[in-house]
């Protein structure tokens, strides 16, 4: 049963109850019908007992005992004493007969299907009770038959009529709430929404498929020197100039931009150290990430991005490269130095040598050497981060170069017992313009590593062409590489853990040079391999 609706609507039915006790005071004192007349007392009384009654229950319990069952049981008194009206009254053809819808149309409204149909009950049983006992005599006149026969069906018409008036009434009414709560819901879930985006201290805006700016927080403001309110609406193209290191503008082309390259791949990207200049013109240093933003069936409809304040990480970024890069020079003039004087002495410039001594300063020569190729290594690293690698654009045949380099490396593999080749192209290999012999220190690192970590079997450099791009396939037969430890192969300063002591002496920086190197070209390099099976290292450079 509604009890909930009865508490809403409690005034308008309370009011209206006693519009109907005045009504029907007003009739019982001042209409003169014979049977009104001869029980004014009793109709008196009961219109008496219905107000107090009225009163007590909306003043004193109603307030305080509301429920179902104390509601149902009071409509049911109402529906009596409305029976006893009308049976004083004149009974199924008085004035008063109207008065049974009342407690009709109050439980269908306010109560429901049950409470309507069990007020229904009690009222049937009312006119089957009245009729037995009192009108049995009066079903013998037609006239009465009809009158009789109308005003059941009237009953039971509006009481149909009631219902499904009401329910309709009622259901959009509930409709109208739930839309109602449900806004309400929103705006507080947006207000939520708005200060938790407020209290983010990185900045965050989102576009949607149009490069529309339509969120934009506090945060990005103060990053950006522009207010929410003169960004909204406007493409962030129009808004930010976003330079990545080679001073080139990312939001400028669909190649570059972080949300286009959402939209059609549906993955998440970030990129930085990026400068950005604000509204005012100062320049601040960033980092974006930007990821796709999907509707409930999975479709993009727009991308949001956080950007990082790393001005200050930047900074002591540059001081750490241009220490390293100060500390690699100033070593290796003294280093350098060193490598000539073991070098005279091996040659015999000073005099002969004995056996010992000529192990001793070898091994020192290929100490020395190594400590060079670091320092190399370090300063590769430093001019790669600055951005300051020039390169050499020249055409060239991948295919020869290759050879060239393996050529270098066919002693070391000699020694180990390994396989070393080059496999010829099924097709014709295209020449490729780019540094010659920045591609020959990758494809150098590339067999240097496939060597040092392989015990049995060879190593063999493939070819493949595409439309727009050659391919460069390294494939050992060495230890292989953890899955885990794939995705951190590239990194600066990363070794595999499970590579044999003996074999794997290194700075771990080879990789990183090799994959700047080859996107510094525009080309990308990635793995394959599984421990225990060896691997086969992919770099593609375009036509």
């Amino acid at each position: 049963m509604e009890i909930e609706r009865l508490k809403h609507y409690r005034r308008q039915v309370e009011v209206a109850i006693w519009l109907l006790i005045i009504i029907t005071a007003a009739v019982i004192r001042f209409v003169p019908i014979p049977v009104i007349v001869q029980n004014q007392v009793i109709l008196t009384n009961l219109i008496a007992t219905t107000a107090a009654f009225t009163f007590v229950y909306y003043r004193l319990f109603f307030p305080r005992f509301e429920s179902a069952a104390m509601t149902l049981v009071t409509t049911i008194t109402f529906a009596l004493i409305v029976a006893a009206t009308v049976h004083f009254s004149g009974s199924l053809t008085g004035v008063f007969f109207p008065l049974l819808f009342v407690p009709l149309m109050v439980s269908v409204t306010m109560l429901g299907a049950e409470a309507f149909l069990i007020i229904l009950g009690v009222e049937i049983a009312f006119i089957i009770f009245e009729t037995y006992f009192f009108q049995l005599d009066l079903l013998s006149f037609s006239s009465y038959r009809r009158h009789y026969l109308t005003n059941i069906g009237a009953l039971v018409l509006v009481a149909l009529f009631c219902y499904l008036s009401t329910a309709e009434f009622f259901r959009r009414e509930a409709e109208r709430r739930k839309i109602e709560e449900l806004a309400d819901e929103l705006s507080r879930r947006k207000k939520q929404d708005e200060a938790i985006l407020r209290s983010i201290g990185d900045g965050v805006f989102a576009v949607d498929k149009d490069l529309k700016i339509v969120l934009f927080n506090k945060a990005a403001e103060k990053l950006t020197g522009w207010k929410a309110k003169e960004v909204m609406g406007k493409t962030c193209r129009e808004i930010f100039q976003f330079k990545d290191q080679k001073g080139e503008v990312i939001c400028s082309k669909a190649s570059t931009c972080l949300a286009q390259k959402c939209f059609r791949t549906e993955r998440v990207f970030s990129q930085g150290p990026l400068r950005a200049s604000g509204k005012d013109g100062s320049e601040v240093i960033l980092s974006e990430t930007t990821s796709p933003i999907k509707d409930q069936r999975g479709v993009i409809i727009g991308a949001v991005s956080v950007l990082k304040d790393v001005s200050e990480r930047s900074r002591l970024e540059e001081m750490k490269v241009d220490f390293v890069s100060l500390v690699s020079h100033q070593l290796r003039t003294p280093i350098s130095a060193v490598k000539g004087y073991l070098s005279s002495l091996l040659e015999g410039r000073t005099g002969g040598l004995t056996e010992e001594q000529k192990l001793y300063i070898e091994r020192a020569f290929t100490s020395n050497e190594r400590q060079l190729e670091i320092i190399e290594s370090l300063l590769n690293i430093s001019r790669i981060e600055k951005g300051k690698v020039e390169l050499t654009p020249v055409e060239f045949s991948l295919v020869e170069l290759a050879k060239e380099a393996a050529a270098g490396f066919s002693k070391m593999a000699a020694e180990k017992g390994l396989e070393l080749k080059v496999l010829e192209p099924a097709e014709e290999m295209p020449k490729i313009r780019a540094d010659r012999e920045r591609i020959r220190e990758v494809l150098e690192n590339l067999l240097s590593n496939a060597i040092k970590f392989t015990q049995e079997g060879g190593v063999a450099v493939s070819f493949e062409k595409t439309k727009t791009e050659v391919v460069v396939a390294v494939a050992d037969t060495g230890v292989g590489i953890p899955t885990e430890a794939i995705e951190k192969l590239f990194t600066k300063f990363y070794r595999v853990g499970q590579a044999p002591m003996t074999e794997s002496e290194g700075t771990g920086l080879g990789l990183y040079i090799a994959k700047s190197l080859v996107e510094l070209h525009g080309g990308k390099i990635w793995v394959e391999s599984e421990a225990g099976k060896g691997s086969t290292f992919y770099f593609s450079l375009p036509i």
